[in-house]
This record gives structure tokens, C-alpha cells and sequence, in this order.
């Protein structure tokens, strides 16, 4: 996945989180508080850059929110690459979810908008070619997409990226 080294936004705390980052829900595994002390500690590890697409976090939300409660300054990247849901997946991919757990996030994948929630752009992922890339049927990924708990990380990443 290729990305390229920006310069720190001069608004780093406030920026917004791209629909795709909410794929899994904010704090799943993660002690954001914990992170937030250990970087108080020794500082923001230079080699997890928060990864930026278009303007937003793609991914880094957590050690994101850790280096604003630590008030300590994270690196970030520009993710240069033409499909961002490949990047979302090959994250994804290193959490060793279940194929219910990939069927939701190719759903998601398959009908989030292209910016920000309230937009009604979808970005270019079919339900199929979703399924493919999370490596699970196009019919569960039909299912993920009738089910009411394949959109609710929208809503509650309303206030970030509205």
C-alpha cells in the first residue's frame, strides 16, 4: 500500500475520520486512555504514522485520540494509492475476524459514502467486488447489508467527520 510522508496538519486534533475507518467500531481492543499514557511517556512511535485520504484519517483513529489526550504530536502519511478499501481490507485482514465479521465490513465497504456520512456518493466497491476483497460471499455480504448492524459505526462517527 503505497503512502507518502506529509508534513503535520496544522489542525492534526480536529481532523475528521474517513467513513472507511469506522469499519470496526472505535475502541474495539483498544485502551485509548493506556496508549494515551504510554505516549506521555515515551513519546509517539514515528513508525505507526497516522495515514490520511483526502483530508481525513483512514487509519489511526486510535492513536489519534491517544496523541490528543497526550498532547503529544503524531506523524502522518497520504495514502497514494487509487482504492482505499484494499488498504481498509489488508487492515482488516490482520485482525483475524470472523467471515460474519468480514461480510459486515465488505457491506460497509460496499455502501459507504464517498466523503462523509451525509454524503450519497458510494465510493466504487460493488457487492461484489467488496465480498471479494474481504474473501466472502456476495451473498453475505447481502445479508451484512440488511442487517442493522452494518451501518451504526456511521452514526456514531457522525460528530467526527460531519
Amino acid at each position: 500500500m503505497k503512502t507518502e510522508i506529509i508534513t503535520t496538519p496544522t489542525n492534526w486534533q480536529n481532523l475528521k475520520y474517513h467513513p472507511l475507518s469506522a469499519v470496526v467500531a472505535f475502541g474495539i481492543g483498544i485502551q485509548v486512555d493506556r496508549l494515551a499514557d504510554f505516549m506521555r511517556a515515551h513519546g509517539y512511535d514515528d513508525r505507526e504514522p497516522i495515514v490520511m485520504w483526502r483530508d481525513m484519517i483512514l487509519d489511526g483513529r486510535h492513536r489519534h485520540h491517544a496523541a490528543v489526550i497526550a498532547g503529544v504530536t503524531p506523524t502522518f502519511v497520504r495514502f497514494v494509492g487509487k482504492s482505499p478499501e484494499v488498504y481498509v481490507a489488508k487492515k482488516a485482514f490482520r485482525q483475524h475476524l470472523s467471515v460474519s465479521q468480514r461480510s459486515m465490513i465488505a457491506a460497509t465497504i460496499a455502501t459507504a459514502p464517498e466523503g462523509r456520512p451525509n454524503q450519497n456518493k458510494p465510493i466504487s466497491a460493488s457487492l461484489s467486488d467488496a465480498a471479494n476483497l474481504m474473501g466472502v460471499g456476495v451473498s453475505a455480504v447481502k445479508d451484512a447489508v440488511g442487517e442493522s448492524v452494518a451501518r451504526p459505526q456511521f452514526e456514531v462517527f457522525a460528530a467526527h467527520t460531519a
